[in-house]
């Protein structure tokens, strides 16, 4: 298992103490309730992931920041929400329902593609872990979250933090089964390509399989030496995407049997990705990294970002084919004219 120490100098030597380690692994501040404030500038500010609800683009970050867009990324406004805590994933099962998670085991809903938001769990408010005599209590982050429908869903995070709901969220609880993580690995990245057969992915490689929704968990042998951040699914076909440290891109065609390396040709932090209309898949890393991979091939190939160096922690195809960026800088739109690159790497 990584140390707290190595992972925290890991976080920081790679550029991503402001998106990865702030996210993952910062202690929650003590007074990270109440009402986020609407911000003049909250689209400049950290954000830790973006998704589409249908033709609109709804992304998440510090002090408990959700921001629309309803012209393709051109521009963003803030909405109020619940929770100054900071937001590190969202997943939505159709063009209005939709889940943030966040700090402090926080989770929000909503039932219009992120118009408002009702606050359905907040651990620091509820049952927050004692630290020693003069600290601060602590409740681990969720990470990522995944539902197969509007009401069966699964959230995980620091600590081996699992998780689920059956009824929308309006209930969430620790299942009888849960993944075998004596060790309480941090639990990052969850995906399915059929919303019935589940990988999970964290701390130190780890990986695990679901046949059935999460019912029950096999664990897989590790198949990266660091961590991994990112999963994205091939719908019906099982082939999956895994990123991580130093530049790993690892590809399995039937859901973790069996992977294969894929050459990405850079050795920074790969912190998330996301299928764009053709089936390749935006990867987004630090010192503005922007990867374009074709599962099937193992093509990899390197996107235009300008003279952006920052980091990035998600990135996602607009409707209109620009794709967008979210991170350290908050929001970077990249029309679709302006993304051409260059082959970085390939099939190992």
């Amino acid at each position: 298992m990584e140390s707290k120490v190595t992972r925290t100098s890991v976080g920081s030597l790679q550029g991503l103490v402001c998106v990865l380690l702030l996210a993952a692994l910062a202690v929650p501040l003590p007074a990270a309730g109440g009402q986020a404030l609407l911000m003049p500038r909250a689209s400049e500010s950290l954000l830790l992931d973006v998704k589409r609800a249908g033709e609109r683009l709804v992304a998440v970050g510090e002090r408990g920041h959700v921001l629309l867009s309803d012209d393709q990324g051109a521009s963003w406004r803030q909405v109020a929400v619940p929770t100054t805590r900071t937001l590190t994933a969202l997943c939505f099962v159709d063009e209005r329902q939709g889940w943030a998670v966040g700090h402090d085991g926080v989770i929000l809903a909503t039932r219009d593609a992120g118009s408002s938001w009702t606050l359905q769990r907040d651990e620091m408010g509820v049952q927050a872990r004692p630290e020693r005599s003069g600290e601060p209590p602590y409740a681990p982050p969720l990470m990522a979250v995944w539902f197969a429908d509007p009401g069966r869903g699964i959230a995980v995070g620091a600590d081996g933090l699992y998780l689920e709901t059956r009824d929308g969220g309006r209930h969430w609880r620790t299942p009888g089964s849960v993944p075998d993580n004596p060790d309480q690995l941090h639990l990052y990245a969850i995906a399915s390509p059929d919303g019935e057969r589940l990988l999970l992915a964290g701390e130190s490689g780890i990986l695990f399989r679901s046949p059935d929704r999460g019912q029950s968990w096999e664990t897989l042998p590790p198949v990266a030496a660091g961590t991994l951040f990112g999963l994205v699914a091939e719908p019906a076909s099982g082939r999956m995407l895994a990123l991580g440290l130093e530049g790993n891109v690892l590809v399995s065609p039937d859901l973790g049997d069996s992977w294969s390396a894929l050459d990405s040709g850079v050795e920074v932090v790969l912190a998330g990705g996301a299928r764009r209309a053709d089936g390749r898949v935006l990867v987004a890393g630090s010192v503005g990294t922007l990867l374009e991979v074709e599962p099937r091939s193992g093509a990899v190939a390197s996107r235009a970002t300008g003279t952006v160096t920052g980091n990035f922690a998600q990135a996602v195809e607009a409707a209109d084919g620009a794709i967008v960026l979210v991170g350290q800088g908050g929001v970077l739109r990249l029309p679709a004219g302006e993304q051409e690159g260059r082959v970085t790497g390939g099939a190992r």
